[in-house]
C-alpha cells in the first residue's frame, strides 16, 4: 500500500521493458527506503544506525509526501525539532534516535540549520495540516545531553531556528557561513579559517528556497513577512556576489573588506576544478534558474559532468597528495576513489533528473535508468556485474588507486573503464528516486488521484499509469 500499487506499462518498445523494469524496482527501492529509516546504516556498515540531519530530511519524508503518508512525516518532524539544541537553535549532522539518543554529532554543516523547515513547509504545503506548528516537544540541551523539562511550540523552535540563520552571515551580507560543511562532505576546507569566511553557493540556493516558501506556508501571521524580508535580503546579496558571473561557483571566499574569490569555477588555479554539480542543479530545482537560464544550465552540465554512467559531481577530482590535504580535507585524504570521492554520486544524480523534469528535458527518462541495477550492463556497456534489486549509494570507477584516477580520469567520460556498484542501500538516494518518479515525471497525486505527465517522458511511449488513489 506504501505505493498505492503503482504500476506503468507500455506496448511500445523499449518502453515496455523499461516500465516493467521501474515497476519491479520501485518495490525494492521502497523497501531499502523504509531500511534507511529506520536501521540507517548501509549493507557494508555493520555498525551505525543514526539519523543523519539532512538524509532524513531528504529521503523518507520525500517518500511519504508523494505517496500521501503525510502521518509519517508528523511524526520524523516530531522527532527531528526535539533534536534542535537548546542553546543555539541549530542540529547536530547525526543523532541517536533510540535509547542511545544522548550520542550526537559534535559538527554540523552549515546547511543542516534549513532542513527541518524545508520538511515543515512541504508537509503543511501537500497535508494542510497547521496544527503541527502549535505542537509542543522539547529542545535538546547539548550540555546535559537530554531533552529539556519544559516543551515549546514547533513555531517557537521555527523562531530559534530563523534566529541562528540570521546570526550566522559572513561580515555584515546575507550570505550564510560554510560552517562545517555542505552536502558534500568530501569539500569541507582543510584551513580551519576557512570555516568562517567561505560560503557554499549550493547552500544559499536551498535556504532562499525554503525561506521563500516559508513566508508563503507560514502567512497566518505576522512572522511570515519576517522571513520574506529575509529571503530577498539573501537573495539580493546572492545576485551580488553569486549570480553576477557567468558561471555559478562551486563556492566562494569573502575577506572582512567583502573581496570575492571564487573557489571551484572556470579558469580556478588553485583546485583546478572548473565546474560542481549540485549549484547547477539547485539553482533549477530552487527556481533561481528558469527559462532560458536554465535551459543553459543543462547545456552545461551535459557538456562538462555528464559520463556514460551518469553526472558527476565535479568535471574532475581533487587532487590528490598522498593523504595529505591543502585544499579540502576528505577528498584529499581518501585513499578510496568511491562513493562522493569518484564523484558520481547517485543521490546528485537523481536530483539532476528532478532538475531536467522540471525543464522539461526528454533525457530525464532515460536518465532513471542509470540508477536502476536491473539489466544495467544492457544499458551501461562498462558497468560491471551488481546486485540488481538494491540501492547503489554510487557508480565507482574500477581504478586500481588515487594516482591512476587522476591520471586516467577522462577515460571515464568514454567509457573506458568499468564502474562497479558502491555502498548498497545507504543514502536518502531511494526516497528521493521514488519522489521524483511519481512526483516530478509523472506528476501524480495520490490524495486527488490526478496527474500531469512530464514533457520529459517521450510521448511515443504511450504509458498506461495505474494507481490506487490515496483517500478514496
Amino acid at each position: 500500500m506504501l505505493l498505492n500499487n503503482l504500476s506503468l506499462s507500455s506496448s511500445a518498445d523499449p518502453y515496455k521493458d523499461q516500465t516493467e523494469k521501474i515497476n519491479l524496482i520501485i518495490r525494492w527501492f521502497a523497501h531499502d527506503a523504509l531500511v534507511h529509516l529506520l536501521s540507517p546504516h548501509g549493507l557494508e556498515q555493520f555498525g551505525g544506525a543514526a539519523w543523519g540531519t539532512r538524509d532524513v530530511s531528504q529521503g523518507p519524508t520525500e517518500l511519504f509526501l508523494s505517496t500521501g503518508n503525510f502521518a509519517y512525516v508528523r511524526s520524523i518532524l516530531k522527532i527531528l525539532y526535539s533534536h534542535q539544541f537548546r542553546e543555539d537553535g541549530n542540529w547536530p549532522q547525526w543523532f541517536m534516535y533510540d535509547e542511545y539518543f544522548s550520542e550526537f554529532s559534535s559538527e554540523s554543516h552549515g546547511d543542516m540549520i534549513i532542513w527541518p523547515l524545508k520538511v515543515l513547509v512541504d508537509y503543511i504545503e501537500v497535508s494542510g495540516d497547521q496544527s503541527i506548528l502549535f505542537e509542543n516537544i522539547p529542545y535538546f540541551d547539548k550540555q546535559e545531553r537530554a531533552f529539556t523539562g519544559t516543551k515549546y511550540s514547533i513555531l517557537e523552535h521555527v523562531k530559534k531556528e530563523i534566529s541562528y540563520i540570521e546570526n550566522h552571515f559572513l561580515y555584515g551580507t546575507k550570505v550564510s557561513a560554510y560552517g562545517d560543511g555542505d552536502w558534500d562532505d568530501t569539500l569541507q576546507p582543510a584551513d580551519p579559517k576557512q570555516k568562517q569566511n567561505m560560503a557554499s553557493t549550493w547552500t544559499e540556493e536551498l535556504t532562499i528556497q525554503v525561506l521563500r516558501k516559508s513566508s508563503r506556508i507560514l502567512d497566518f501571521n505576522d512572522y511570515s513577512s519576517h522571513i520574506k524580508e529575509i529571503a530577498d535580503l539573501m537573495f539580493k546579496d546572492f545576485k551580488k556576489y553569486f549570480l553576477d558571473q557567468p558561471f555559478l561557483p562551486g563556492f566562494i571566499s569573502l575577506d572582512k573588506n567583502l573581496k570575492r574569490t571564487n573557489i571551484i569555477f572556470p579558469g580556478d588555479s588553485v583546485t583546478h576544478i572548473n565546474y560542481r554539480l549540485i549549484p547547477m542543479t539547485r539553482a533549477i530545482i530552487s527556481g533561481i534558474y528558469t527559462g532560458q537560464k536554465a535551459q543553459e544550465t543543462i547545456s552545461t552540465i551535459k557538456k562538462e559532468l555528464l559520463f556514460p554512467d551518469g553526472v558527476r559531481l565535479m568535471d574532475r577530482p581533487a587532487v590528490y597528495h598522498g593523504g595529505v590535504s591543502k585544499i579540502f580535507k576528505r577528498a584529499e585524504q581518501s585513499a578510496n576513489f568511491g562513493r562522493e570521492i569518484g564523484l558520481m554520486y547517485t543521490h546528485a544524480h537523481i536530483r539532476y533528473i528532478e532538475a531536467l523534469a522540471k525543464t522539461g528535458d526528454p533525457s530525464a527518462w532515460e536518465a532513471l535508468f542509470l540508477v536502476d541495477p536491473i539489466n544495467l550492463r544492457k544499458v551501461l556497456a562498462n558497468s560491471d556485474f551488481r546486485q540488481a534489486n538494491v540501492y547503489f549509494s554510487s557508480s565507482d570507477a574500477a581504478f586500481n588507486d588515487r594516482y591512476q584516477a587522476q591520471k586516467d580520469f577522462r577515460l571515464l567520460s568514454k567509457g573506458k573503464i568499468k564502474v562497479k556498484g558502491g555502498w548498497r542501500l545507504y543514502s536518502s538516494g531511494p526516497g528521493i528516486y521514488i519522489k521524483t518518479l511519481i512526483s516530478d515525471i509523472l506528476g501524480i497525486d495520490f490524495v486527488s488521484g490526478d496527474y500531469d505527465v512530464s514533457s520529459s517522458i517521450p510521448k511515443e511511449a504511450g504509458l498506461d499509469i495505474h494507481f490506487k488513489k490515496r483517500f478514496s
